[in-house]
């Protein structure tokens, strides 16, 4: 999920102006807004495969046989889902596979359809945030643009940094990597109660696409983290990680991306200072790993608010800096602020 346009749509969405033609040319430019490529390279093995991650040569598949196929091109919006559940609609639509993108964004939220099994749902929504009734009330695109800017800013009591107007993605990956990924890496001894690197239960998941190296300094940078918190109580544990890592968000050491290089993983976090919820949770995940407790990772690689999942006295918490919660879950895969996994 390399480059993705969130931010801009629930303007186009608001202003009317996203609207998918019934022929893909006529609106290549709109429809790249939606898509994700890392997404569509993830879903589909074949076209990673052929393609891996390259984003040009995936938009220009899509373009060229994705759609066609009814191929997805974004998580939020699942198009043979939303032709087989409305009737309706396929018996107008059948094959035209865009039409059904340009239905939804024009037609179908304003009606409260779904736009994929677990997507949006406007009553939903409002019932669990109530306070929107009086600042939004029971318009269905006032609450989907709501939504999309809750994932997008974490409902968090401030204003994220926009990351394109105080670094350019490029400019951040470069300017880190000068400092960051090509120094003599030393390796310091392990503190005495940590897991080592290589034996980490999650190792796969929180390394994502980091090299060696870059996977070892975020393990190293987290060091200083954890090791305060080893022989401490479970619950005391999660605090202590869930309160680091919140504070390096608060204090402008980490900022808001789903666009930069390595936002979605430990190095980005703790090294380049970006993130999302993806890599929020995968450090939290390598803390967690380090002081030996296991987690689950919630929504992982879904495009859906993230968490760490952990068993605590036959109880599960919930360990979120950027989703201001650490504590028991109100019930199974339940997040008092985001709800349901």
């Amino acid at each position: 999920m390399r480059k993705r346009n969130w931010k801009r749509l629930p303007a186009l969405l608001g202003a009317g102006i996203l609207a998918l033609s019934g022929t893909l040319g006529a609106s290549a430019a709109e429809l790249k807004d939606l898509f994700d490529p890392e997404y569509y390279a993830d879903t589909y093995a074949d076209v990673e495969s052929a393609y891996g991650h390259d984003a040009d040569a995936l938009w220009k598949h899509y373009q060229e046989h994705g759609m066609q196929e009814g191929r997805n091109a974004c998580p939020y919006f699942d198009v043979r889902y939303y032709r087989e559940h409305y009737g309706d609609l396929e018996e107008t639509y059948g094959d035209d596979w865009s039409a059904y993108y340009e239905h939804f964004l024009e037609h179908g939220i304003l009606e409260g359809r779904k736009g994929s099994e677990n997507g949006f749902d406007a009553k939903d929504y409002l019932s669990r945030h109530a306070d929107l009734q009086e600042t939004i009330g029971e318009d269905p695109v006032a609450l989907f643009e709501h939504y999309i800017a809750s994932v997008r800013y974490l409902e968090t009591e401030k204003p994220i940094p926009d990351i394109a107007e105080t670094t350019k993605p490029q400019e951040v990956s470069e300017a880190a990597q000068t400092e960051a990924v090509t120094p003599e890496v030393t390796q310091p001894e392990t503190s005495v109660g940590l897991v080592a690197i290589n034996d980490l239960a999650n190792k796969k998941s929180l390394k994502k696409r980091c090299t060696d190296e870059e996977f070892q300094a975020a393990y190293d940078a987290a060091v200083s983290i954890v090791t305060p918190l080893i022989g401490l109580s479970r619950e005391e544990q999660l605090s202590g990680i869930e309160s680091s890592l919140r504070s390096m968000f608060d204090s402008g050491q980490v900022l808001y991306s789903t666009e930069a290089a390595h936002y979605n993983d430990p190095y980005g976090y703790l090294i380049l200072g970006v993130a999302s919820c993806a890599g929020c949770t995968r450090t939290t995940g390598l803390c967690l790993n380090m002081l030996g407790i296991p987690y689950e990772h919630v929504n992982e690689n879904q495009w859906k608010h993230q968490w760490c999942r952990v068993e605590v006295d036959g109880t599960y918490w919930i360990c979120d800096a950027l989703g201001l919660y650490v504590g028991p879950e109100p019930g199974p895969y339940i997040h008092p602020i985001f709800g349901g996994g």
